[in-house]
């Protein structure tokens, strides 16, 4: 999840799509199972953050800032949760490849930008990472 603490010692990558606040408020709603969601997006600017929905795993919408006359938002826990789990094969090679497509990273810089994230330190080497890296954009 992306922590709601900002400061120029965290980086998170991300894939930026240029859609209408309707389409937004569709994608959010298929990721906390609502059927009705509102967001007041002014507020969300004036404030940082927002939270549209209480308990829920995705219950918090942040603006980051603004490209091409555009604002930009993400959506995450309303929480920093401090507890992280592994992720599984299988979605760490769905990360490592939008990593790759989205920035051409090679794998060294993937490894790099992996290695220190919660999830990943601990539960893997940089040798396994690499391998799985290998493994996901090969």
């Amino acid at each position: 999840f992306i922590q709601t603490i900002f400061g120029p010692e965290f980086q998170t990558l991300g894939r930026m799509y240029l859609i209408t606040k309707s389409q937004f408020i569709d994608v959010v709603k298929q990721e906390t199972n609502s059927t009705e969601i509102s967001i007041d997006f002014e507020r969300a600017i004036s404030t940082g953050s927002l939270i549209f929905k209480i308990n829920s795993w995705y219950g918090n919408i942040i603006y980051l800032g603004e490209q091409n006359n555009h604002s930009i938002f993400t959506f995450t826990n309303e929480k920093n949760i401090q507890e992280t789990n592994q992720p599984s094969l299988n979605y760490l090679k769905t990360v490592i490849r939008g990593i790759q497509e989205t920035y051409n990273f090679n794998e060294i810089e993937i490894a790099d930008y992996l290695i220190s994230k919660r999830g990943i330190t601990g539960n893997f080497s940089i040798e396994a990472l690499t391998k799985i890296i290998q493994a996901a954009v090969s």
